[in-house]
């Protein structure tokens, strides 16, 4: 008998590529995702300890202006994650809606 799989057990990499596209998709149609992505990038760079702190995860001594700089980051990040899961959610959602459909449960 075969052992039963769900599609993220078979199909790790197409998840993989639907997530991402969703973000890339949320990147070009978002003005506000665009700006506060811009806003994260542009602090990174006015502060490169901030950088090295977040994407090598270098053990760094931050003075008080990159430490508000960090903070500043760190929530402009949880801004952004909030905004790639909703938009998760709702294209999770479409996904089920065409499937319904195809499988004519839904018209």
């Amino acid at each position: 008998m075969e052992e039963f799989k769900t599609y993220f057990d078979r199909y790790t990499v197409a998840f993989d590529e639907f997530i991402s596209r969703t973000e890339l998709d949320l990147k070009t149609e978002s003005a506000e995702y665009r700006k506060l992505f811009s806003e994260m990038e542009n602090i990174k760079t006015q502060f490169p300890n901030v950088r090295s702190v977040l994407e090598d995860y270098k053990d760094t001594s931050l003075n008080n202006d990159e430490v508000k700089a960090l903070l500043r980051v760190r929530d402009i990040r949880l801004q952004l994650e909030r905004m790639e899961t909703k938009a998760m959610f709702y294209a999770g959602g479409r996904e089920l809606y065409l499937y319904l459909k195809k499988l004519n449960i839904i018209k």
